[in-house]
């Protein structure tokens, strides 16, 4: 979901369940375990701004559009709303009708948050396949190209008013000139 549509997701339900909104916050960032990470949150500002206001008393309901937009780390997931329920924050998702406390409500948010983290595992899994079959066909496959190059479908080509430049970097780099030089 893009965040407008998230968005106004949120304003739907709170109007639905008559639910005082007093403030929309939004993070860009991927919501599962980065490298060398414990938590998901440690790369997400905003969400650490969130559990630190809970501590403050801020708020006493966090709605989220959807559970795999707090964390896609199961792990992570369970540690956010624990923390958030020990200073009074109820998490509730617009899109999952598993709000509320018991057993069965936890066991299937707990079932959300592993399908959330699987679905995220396969996106890069699909992603790496993709970018090594490219590597294989002699396409370029990570990020922007090269300066002095254009990628057209991961086949490069020369930028020709940029071919001098190129030229110019190489025979420095042989002369071993430092990049700062350079």
């Amino acid at each position: 979901l893009g965040l407008d549509v998230q968005r106004d997701k949120l304003q739907e339900y709170a109007a639905e369940k008559q639910l005082d909104l007093i403030e929309t916050v939004e993070e860009v960032s991927s919501g599962g375990i980065q490298n060398g990470e414990t938590f998901s949150w440690e790369h997400r500002p905003v969400l650490l701004n969130l559990l630190d206001r809970a501590k403050e008393g801020d708020y006493d309901i966090l709605l989220v559009a959807r559970l795999d937009r707090l964390s896609r780390d199961h792990v992570t997931l369970v540690a956010v709303e624990r923390q958030l329920q020990a200073r009074g924050v109820d998490v509730i998702s617009a899109a999952e009708e598993h709000n509320g406390d018991g057993p069965l409500a936890e066991f299937v948010r707990g079932q959300l948050g592993l399908i959330a983290e699987h679905e995220r595992a396969l996106i890069r899994e699909r992603l790496a396949a993709g970018k090594a079959r490219a590597r294989q066909q002699g396409k370029h496959a990570e990020g922007k190209p090269p300066y002095g190059y254009r990628s057209d479908k991961g086949v490069l080509t020369p930028v020709p008013e940029h071919a001098e430049i190129v030229k110019r970097i190489y025979r420095e780099a042989k002369d071993e000139l430092t990049p700062g030089k350079i």
